[in-house]
């Protein structure tokens, strides 16, 4: 049977800089058709980064975008691709969140969202519903593009406008956004799943390149079809993820209309037992996962500023011992030597033999440059300088 190559690729982002983004983008188009794939997919706003904020209020930013775009297309148009990428887009003093889809040196259509408060996007974005036929017509917007490749339907949606399509057995091409939590990647394969009961979906989120001071973003994609995710990989997967579809991938058989459940149910006197861990369980993974969110944000942080050591303030307490299991991770994941970080214990008269000797242990454990910098004599003084005797403890 006859297959088609279709990818999706969340290329390293920074936010803000287009310029770079867009060569990015170009360059992983020209990969992607390199290795057979015919159609690929760039997360929801993947030419400007998601976390622009109030930037994305200003047209001549959509502008500029619109701008490196035009250049996307001149150095692919040699390339037999469809490519749909993420991107703002400002009409009549108003910004959208969308997608272009560019095929061989062309704009095919540009596809936009629905204006929804996304996670990790501060700025809200217009709803595209409110657009007029006429001007959708005569500026090719659409809120749903559809094109084929030898008899297989393809449809590009942006965001979760993917939840109201109605139409069967079309291929869905879901640029879309979401940050990372320990759950969030079972919340995405449960939408990935229900979207995909009449059609093959696939979705890509963000690269966790782009993670900023507040959030962490996953770099995963998710292929789905008849209710079932047939390919994964993610969180936090860099490059480009392909997958093989058969031609009539949406299917010549009919999926079975599922039909929901309505049928009401005897309230039950079952007396739920409520956990004693209600926001994260006593699952390792679970544990793991959290671990990751925190050393890949402090990990782009590091990047961000070029900086060649992590300093660290430990006391031997819980909180302290947590940040520096991240920063060990850290290291490890950007191959920084463990003795670059600089962990900190700076006791006085508020501190026990016992946490003071936690502080020492916990990093030499961990292969940290550990330093004590005892600040009695320097409290005393500040003490002093504030007419406070220092003996006086309930106040």
């Amino acid at each position: 049977m006859k297959k088609i190559t279709i990818a999706s690729a969340a290329p390293a982002i920074a936010v803000g800089n287009i310029k770079m983004n867009a060569e990015n983008i170009e360059k992983t188009i020209k990969e992607a058709h390199l290795n057979g794939a015919e159609v690929v997919v760039f997360p929801e706003l993947s030419l400007t980064g998601c976390s622009c904020g109030d930037v994305f209020g200003y047209k001549n930013f959509a502008d500029k975008a619109l701008k490196f775009l035009n250049g996307i297309i001149c150095k692919t148009k040699e390339l037999d691709i469809y490519s749909v990428i993420g991107l703002p887009i400002g009409f009549k003093n108003k910004v959208y969140s969308g997608a272009a889809i560019i095929f061989k040196g062309e704009l095919k259509g540009t596809v936009l969202g629905m204006g929804e408060k996304k996670n990790g996007v501060t700025f809200e974005f217009a709803d595209s519903s409110l657009i007029c036929k006429e001007d959708r017509i005569k500026n090719n917007f659409f809120e749903e593009f559809d094109f084929s490749i030898e008899g297989t339907a393809f449809k590009a949606v942006v965001g979760d406008r993917v939840e109201h399509i109605s139409e069967r057995n079309f291929v869905i091409l879901n640029p879309n956004t979401d940050i990372e939590n320990y759950r969030s990647r079972e919340k995405r394969i449960l939408k990935a799943e229900k979207y995909s009961s009449k059609n093959t979906v696939l979705s890509v989120y963000p690269s966790h390149w782009e993670s900023t001071s507040e959030y962490v973003y996953p770099s995963h994609h998710i292929v789905s079809e008849k209710g079932s995710v047939v390919k994964e990989e993610g969180p936090f997967s860099p490059g480009i993820m392909y997958a093989d579809i058969p031609l009539f991938a949406g299917g010549s058989d009919e999926p079975e209309d599922i039909i929901e459940d309505t049928r009401s149910v005897e309230k039950s006197l079952y007396k739920y037992r409520y956990s004693k861990m209600p926001f994260v369980s006593g699952d390792s993974a679970e544990y793991e996962k959290a671990l990751d969110i925190q050393s890949i944000g402090l990990m782009k942080r590091v990047k961000h500023i070029n900086s060649k050591k992590i300093l660290l303030g430990i006391s031997g307490g819980l909180d302290s011992a947590l940040a520096a299991i991240v920063a060990h991770r850290t290291a490890i994941k950007m191959d920084m030597p463990l003795s670059n970080i600089i962990a900190v214990s700076m006791p006085s008269f508020g501190s026990s033999e016992r946490t003071k000797n936690n502080a020492e242990k916990v990093s030499k454990l961990l292969g940290f440059d550990y330093r004590e910098i005892d600040i009695t004599e320097s409290v005393k003084k500040h003490f002093k300088d504030i007419g406070h005797s220092g003996s006086v403890v309930d106040a």
